[in-house]
Parts: structure tokens; C-alpha cells; sequence
């Protein structure tokens, strides 16, 4: 399937950075984002080709995930549906 997705939105769904072959001790400043396994060693070269096109940090993800529901909330108290 050939969905043609931008850097962006592809970064977007890539919720976790971790790679699933890794093992020992996660850094500490990405934890949260390191629980699970976010992609394949066959993925590595397209996620390192991710990272370089969206200027990502190692282990970082990209600024489009953000909390939905503080949105909301935020939309709601400003008398906003």
C-alpha cells in the first residue's frame, strides 16, 4: 500500500523512539519515550532518514504529538466547542 505520507505526518505516528533491538538502560530524558519499541532494524535507515529531514534529536520525536486533551480543555475554558 503506498499511502505517500509527509516527513511530518510520519513523524507524527511515531510514537515511541526506541529501537526493538535495544538493550540495557534507557537515558533518563527520554524514559517516557523509550518504554516500548517504536520500530524495526529494518525501519533504522528510514527513521534515521526521518530524523535528518524533521532536524530530530536522537531518541526524540517530532513536536506534532501533543496533548489532545489539554487542547480541549484549554478550547473549552475559552468558551470555545
Amino acid at each position: 500500500m503506498r499511502m505517500n505520507l509527509t516527513w511530518a505526518q510520519v513523524g507524527g505516528i511515531l510514537k515511541y523512539t526506541r529501537p526493538a533491538w535495544w538493550r540495557g538502560e534507557t537515558p533518563e530524558t527520554h524514559h517516557y519515550l523509550m518504554k516500548k519499541p517504536g520500530y524495526y532494524l529494518s525501519e533504522e535507515a528510514y527513521i534515521a532518514r526521518l530524523r535528518k529531514e524533521l532536524n530530530l534529536a536522537l531518541y526524540s520525536r517530532f513536536s506534532i504529538n501533543v496533548d489532545y486533551g489539554s487542547c480541549r480543555r484549554h478550547l473549552l475554558l475559552c468558551g470555545r466547542p
